[in-house]
């Protein structure tokens, strides 16, 4: 008994990757400029057309997305709804992982945090050491 068929299994995850990575993408690139515009650097590389091209590939690739076989909408493979179901089971997945583990977004800590005392600690012990040398 086969529930979906290879072909309609990559074609939908390749439709998801159009999602993720291309507008995702764009989209993160508009919002971190927007929120963080003061904290950049003067001398850092500067996209020629600033927001246009980005502009031009969300539209494209939301074309694209779009226009993507779906069953409900054109009667064809269910490509658009399995990408859809693939991207939201990753979230699933990803948030039970997160609470499991008590890490963000779920714990009241977020992993950067921990992962900072722990360097802390280890580059003072580390600082110790070196300083313990230099005396002998």
């Amino acid at each position: 008994m086969v529930f979906f068929s290879i072909d309609v299994v990559i074609d939908a995850m390749t439709t998801m990757l159009v999602l993720v990575q291309f507008i995702g993408q764009g989209v993160g690139l508009i919002l971190y400029k927007c929120k963080h515009s003061s904290e950049l650097p003067d001398d850092r590389w500067k996209m020629p057309c600033y927001p246009i091209p980005v502009l031009l590939q969300i539209i494209l690739f939301g074309f694209i997305f779009v226009t993507t076989d779906s069953y409900f909408i054109y009667g064809g493979d269910p490509l658009l709804e399995y990408s859809i179901a693939f991207l939201f089971g990753g979230m699933l997945l990803y948030f039970l992982t997160a609470k499991c583990r008590g890490t963000w977004p779920c714990g009241s800590k977020s992993d950067d945090e921990d992962h900072g005392e722990k360097d802390t600690d280890k580059k003072e012990e580390k600082k110790g050491e070196t300083e313990m040398t230099a005396v002998e």
